[in-house]
């Protein structure tokens, strides 16, 4: 490896170091045909970019079963950090805008509710990949040294072409890994 793609990998990973969160998370997942409570873990990276706000970039996994069902969500969202309370800590307000890839064994149907199947016989499940928009409302906590808790609640919604949308309520707490301070 070359000192051009040691710096760049450094600097990366530096960037990344100073900046993430890792989260975890009790979520509800709620659907037309489909309903349920899992947990999910996600890394958020903020940039500050004045005292008050911050531009989020954030990668999340989302696990939900209900009987013989199972929903597995990944989002990827872009989303802007707006504390209202003041630098540092307190109150704040985040949109988000992403897109969720995700998987699911439940069964499509017609409008009828019967089960449709693919050409080659097997079952056609249902999609739940689609643009994702979400806002979350939180609390950060006074830094106490390096370590800054942060407590939230979230809603998202998946817009999915031809299935049911999903939309997600979730509980979140995180505490940050970030080891640079703002000035």
């Amino acid at each position: 490896m070359n000192l051009i793609k040691k710096l760049l990998l450094f600097s990366f990973c530096t960037c990344i170091y100073l900046t993430a969160n890792a989260q975890v998370e009790v979520a509800r997942l709620q659907s037309k045909d489909f309903s349920a409570t899992g947990f999910g873990a996600f890394l958020n990276f903020s940039f500050p970019v004045t005292q008050d706000d911050a531009v989020i970039a954030e990668g999340a996994f989302y696990y939900f079963k209900h009987n013989d069902n199972n929903v597995a969500i990944a989002p990827v969202l872009l989303g802007y950090r707006h504390l209202l309370t003041g630098p540092d800590y307190g109150f704040y307000l985040e949109p988000v805008l992403g897109y969720s890839f995700g998987a699911t064994d439940i069964q499509k149907t017609d409008g009828a509710g019967n089960y449709l199947f693919k050409p080659d016989g097997n079952e056609l499940g249902q999609k739940v990949t689609g643009a994702t928009a979400g806002l979350g409302f939180g609390y950060l906590f006074e830094p106490s040294g390096r370590i800054q808790f942060n407590l939230s609640i979230r809603y998202e919604h998946t817009f999915v072409s031809g299935d049911p949308s999903l939309n997600v309520l979730a509980l979140r707490l995180s505490h940050s890994f970030s080891f640079g301070r703002r000035d």
